[in-house]
């Protein structure tokens, strides 16, 4: 089903009941490298204590011959990801719609104490009745935790994807649920213009620009109305 940050994900079936799950495994290579494995209990501990409908669910998390995996649910569909490659950009309205739905996974989540700390369209999947779901909780933060996290960050300073980072992350600076927030802005600014509204060759170039640009603006086609990302 594709590769992430932590592990790659792969479809299989549960042979208890019968249906079909997504797996995600992460190799004993990237396990034994120090704070990787506590990461990924984290992400599906996380994960699994979200119950709400624009949350993919987590089933079982295990171990087998030294590769840990979780198993959760297969969503038949696509990425939001999938769906802006294809329409290139999408209608308001419509745009407006996805993340409303993602808005309301991630203040699920918040109203549990976590930051999500990656959203973007590959992290939505939109299912085939139309529901979008948050995946891949691998950089959750627990708001009021901040040892663990600190922990599980020294490979890198700033965690996160460069085109969606918050200016707290791009900063370093402590986060919290508004960091998604932005993301979620960056997002719909991506839906409905097509493209990102900070770009640049290198990630230092693109978390500069989301630093220091002031916010572009947004001519809606065949409307009089403005749209400021974020």
């Amino acid at each position: 089903l594709g590769l992430g940050g932590l592990g790659q994900g792969t479809r299989a079936t549960d042979l208890a009941l019968d249906r079909p799950v997504a797996l995600k495994l992460l190799s004993s290579e990237i396990a034994s490298r120090p704070g990787l494995r506590e990461r990924f209990y984290r992400e599906a501990r996380a994960q699994a204590r979200i119950h709400h409908q624009n949350v993919g669910h987590i089933y079982y998390i295990g171990e087998d011959g030294g590769q840990l995996f979780f198993a959760m649910e297969y969503i038949e569909g696509e990425s939001v990801q999938q769906l802006l490659d294809r329409e290139g950009r999408l209608p308001p309205e419509r745009a407006l719609e996805i993340c409303r739905m993602a808005g309301l996974g991630l203040r699920e989540g918040q109203r549990l104490g976590f930051a999500h700390r990656d959203v973007k369209p590959s992290n939505l999947m939109i299912d085939r009745h139309g529901v979008v779901k948050v995946l891949d909780f691998g950089l959750v933060k627990e708001i009021g935790q901040p040892g663990a996290d600190m922990a599980l960050s020294q490979e890198a300073a700033v965690l996160g994807t460069p085109l969606y980072l918050s200016l707290e992350q791009a900063s370093g600076e402590p986060i919290d649920f508004r960091s998604d927030i932005y993301a979620l802005g960056v997002t719909l600014h991506q839906l409905v213009s097509g493209r990102p509204p900070f770009e640049g060759e290198t990630p230092i170039a693109i978390i500069s620009r989301h630093l220091a640009h002031p916010r572009p603006r947004l001519e809606l086609a065949g409307r009089h109305k403005r749209l400021r990302a974020g």
